[in-house]
């Protein structure tokens, strides 16, 4: 699953604002933020322990990468880890040349995905829904990122989410999203016992007009 909140151009001292759940099985392996290093500039990124890639990073170019599944095709385990999407993505020095990148990649060698690049000043959504490669521009202003998105599912949270951010909310409104239960099939936070999976990581990602992007995150929803 996953839940991608973003905020591109829509805050006039904030040009890109990411707030993020990860969502995942409760017993897999993973580390918290680290340097990968790379030819031409690394990026930082936590690191899924069990198959070595990653779900979310930011390149020393400026550009970040996230990534969620994308519901109605069953996972077959025979093919190549998305975890590996995001360190493509951000192998390359601008959103357009990541895209292009993306776009050489074989659909069927991957399970279904949605995989955001986005910069403070350009943005791209990538997909697949397992046989086909689709992509388009990111818009100004809030864009929700589940794995509902793209005509995966009608209706269900995103529904839910899609009404918040359609009223602007600020980036502390953006937080609370977060934090939002969808055990009624409404919010952000993902938990079903049964089958021992749930919301693992909360991250934000802010990038100021001024200074540094600064990054915060917590191994827990």
């Amino acid at each position: 699953m996953c839940t991608l909140l973003i905020a591109y151009q829509a805050y006039s001292d904030c040009p890109l604002f990411l707030a993020t759940n990860r969502d995942e099985f409760l017993d897999r392996p993973a580390g918290g933020f680290r340097y990968w290093p790379q030819a031409g500039g690394g990026f930082v990124a936590p690191m899924d322990k069990q198959a070595g890639g990653t779900w979310l990073g930011v390149n020393t170019h400026g550009v970040a990468a996230a990534i969620t599944n994308r519901y109605g095709t069953p996972p077959d385990p025979t093919r190549r880890s998305r975890g590996e999407l995001v360190p493509m993505a951000l192998h390359e020095m601008t959103v357009e040349s990541s895209v292009e990148r993306l776009r050489s990649l074989v659909p069927t060698d991957y399970n279904p995905f949605h995989l955001l690049v986005v910069s403070s000043t350009e943005g791209a959504v990538v997909w697949s829904d397992g046989q086909r490669l689709n992509h388009e521009r990111l818009q100004r202003g809030f864009t929700l990122i589940t794995e509902q998105s793209y005509g995966a599912v009608d209706g269900g949270r995103e529904v839910h989410l899609r009404k918040a951010l359609a009223q602007k909310p600020s980036r502390e409104s953006l937080v609370k999203m977060l934090r939002t239960s969808a055990a009624a099939g409404a919010g952000a936070i993902v938990s079903i016992p049964k089958m021992n999976y749930g919301t693992r990581s909360s991250t934000l990602i802010e990038w100021p007009t001024q200074g540094l992007p600064r990054i915060q995150h917590t191994a827990a929803p």
